[in-house]
């Protein structure tokens, strides 16, 4: 009779050594933490539309007002020369655009050189042949819950006729992005600065995602 009691309580107290052990070790897996640190520094936006030009220079080590120039030189300046505005009247006025595209096209005047350009942002329409490559937001958050070796990533938020470029300056996921611990960390421009959001808050905010070269998870 002792002898089953005792193999009963060996067994009771094994089957709770197994059942703790276990409730450990699925406790360690929801701590493991994957933390990646992106290709981006942290610059201001010298004017009020040229967050997408800011974001260049964080991870190119550029200059805001050279990628101005490109972007001109390569999305404006047809435009210009068939007569066309491809900025909303809202936003730029006809003779604004064509009174300072005529010092870029035949004065080299240039946004390193003159201040007619600080409202020659980049499109939106524009941006993933501007920049490189289109993300899209699966592919991002693969991208997450690996280590990787830092790529550059740029997001896009956009309401209605405005947007704005924000780069990714790191990422904490906690196993999965689905994880409300899970964070991201944004270089924001407008603000010289980062900020701290979940996934749920960065989702939310951000509908767009380039980098200049392709990203591999």
């Amino acid at each position: 009779m002792k002898a089953r009691t005792y193999q009963f309580m060996m067994t009771a107290l094994l089957f709770l050594f197994a059942m703790e052990t276990y409730g450990q070790s699925d406790e360690d897996k929801e701590e493991e933490i994957i933390e990646n640190t992106y290709h981006a520094g942290i610059v201001k936006q010298e004017t009020d539309c040229w967050c997408v030009y800011a974001c260049l220079q964080s991870i190119k080590s550029s200059s805001q007002c050279s990628e101005c120039e490109k972007y001109i030189q390569d999305f404006l300046l047809d435009d210009y020369r068939n007569g066309n505005n491809p900025y909303p009247e809202s936003f730029m006025s006809d003779e604004n655009f064509r009174a300072a595209m005529y010092l870029f096209d035949s004065c080299q005047v240039t946004p390193c050189n003159g201040r007619e350009f600080a409202g020659f942002g980049a499109k939106v329409s524009d941006l993933e042949a501007f920049i490189g490559f289109k993300i899209n937001y699966t592919d991002l958050c693969n991208l997450f819950q690996v280590n990787n070796h830092g790529p550059s990533l740029l997001a896009v938020s956009i309401e209605e006729e405005h947007a704005h470029c924000v780069a990714i300056y790191s990422s904490k996921v906690y196993d999965s992005v689905n994880n409300e611990k899970s964070t991201v960390t944004i270089m924001d421009p407008s603000m010289n600065g980062t900020k701290d959001l979940t996934f749920k808050e960065f989702a939310d905010t951000y509908k767009e995602f380039y980098s200049p070269t392709p990203i591999y998870y």
